[in-house]
């Protein structure tokens, strides 16, 4: 590895321990853009637990009915299977990229259309009961 984009490195010592803290710091080379909030992250696979499920039941199926001879075949059964249950018809845009927001995992998204969609229901209920009173 390359020390051209080290500013400064060294040891700290504390007396909690006998042992010393390292500690390096780099030149960043990130390239921010005005448009880094315009980009946007594209989702090609839902890998949710119910289309996990479904995957390895096909995959079991599948297997145990045509066992593959080769790695080559298991891995071609194994691609067919994944392509059918976690592939998304359309991919799926977002800003929420994992680089900028790495707690936002798939299981939160879930909740937070979940979340949106009773919203949903509930203010149509509201209208209908402002409606009939």
């Amino acid at each position: 590895k390359s020390t051209e984009n080290v500013v400064h490195l060294g040891t700290i010592s504390t007396c909690i321990s006998h042992h010393n803290a390292i500690f390096n710091t780099f030149k960043s080379h990130i390239i921010t853009s005005s448009n880094h909030s315009s980009q946007k992250y594209f989702q090609y696979y839902d890998y949710s637990n119910k289309n996990v499920h479904k995957f390895v039941n096909e995959l079991s199926t599948s297997l145990s009915s045509e066992p593959p001879n080769n790695f080559s075949e298991f891995f071609s059964t194994f691609n067919v299977q994944l392509e059918k249950a976690c592939k998304l018809d359309q991919p799926k845009s977002s800003k929420r990229t994992v680089k900028n927001n790495p707690w936002i995992t798939q299981g939160l998204i879930t909740s937070i259309d979940k979340k949106h969609e009773l919203y949903s229901e509930w203010k149509k209920a509201e209208k209908r009961k402002c409606l009939s009173c």
